[in-house]
């Protein structure tokens, strides 16, 4: 349903001419395993892009100059839950992620969601 919602929301924006990002999705994110992801806007004028972040976990980091941006993050063991001492450490809160961008006319478009710092397991 969520992929219908997606999909007409880019029916009715690029009708207009306006850019689209997907989703950012919910992710798990070991520590210290690097987490990347591209993101790809629809439709937008040609020509320089911006991209920032608005909000997301600390070291979060955002790159892009046209319609596609590079996002990274490493979650470290502060990112997870508290634990009492000898206990196992416990994946850590989602951490709500909002991407904007701009186009070369002014026309915002916006990608949220989530990241979440889990344990590394042992092999």
């Amino acid at each position: 349903m969520r992929a219908l919602a997606v999909w007409l929301g880019c029916a009715v924006a690029c009708a207009d001419g306006g850019p689209v990002l997907p989703p950012f999705g919910q992710w798990d994110v070991e520590v210290g395993v690097p987490f990347h992801q591209r993101l790809t806007a629809v439709g937008g004028a040609q020509g320089p892009w911006r991209w920032r972040t608005v909000r997301g976990p600390v070291g979060l980091q955002v790159a892009g100059t046209t319609t596609t941006a590079d996002v990274w993050w490493s979650a470290t063991a502060f990112d997870l839950a508290p634990a009492k001492p000898g206990g196992a450490r416990a994946p850590g809160p989602a951490q709500e992620v909002e991407i904007e961008a701009t186009d070369s006319q002014g026309a915002l478009a916006v990608s949220r969601g989530s990241l979440r710092a889990v344990p590394t397991p042992w092999p």
